[in-house]
């Protein structure tokens, strides 16, 4: 497994104490996202592609509506929806 981020990288070596870890010390900073009319195919090309498990979906003026994951892309494909047919929109 590749990790990305160098502090957590650090912390994995040991170089710092777990319960003094804060969010912004470890959090992406360079985060990608999708609006909510991106296609399955779109999002999960992004999710693949950078190794993530969920990604923000935003509005036009970036606001964030929500959040989709592999596992709301799972819970989709099982209700057998035409696979074309699924945008970030689909995902509650």
């Amino acid at each position: 497994m590749r990790i990305k981020n160098e502090k957590i990288r650090i912390f994995i070596r040991g170089g710092e104490d777990v319960n003094n870890i804060k969010a912004g010390q470890v959090m992406e900073s360079n985060v990608r996202f999708c609006d909510s009319k991106a296609t399955w195919k779109e999002i999960v090309s992004v999710l693949v592609s950078g190794g993530y498990g969920s990604l923000p979906v935003v509005d036009l003026e970036k606001n964030l509506l929500g959040i989709v994951s592999e596992y709301d892309f799972l819970k989709i494909l099982r209700t057998g929806k035409d696979e074309n047919k699924i945008t970030a929109q689909d995902y509650d």
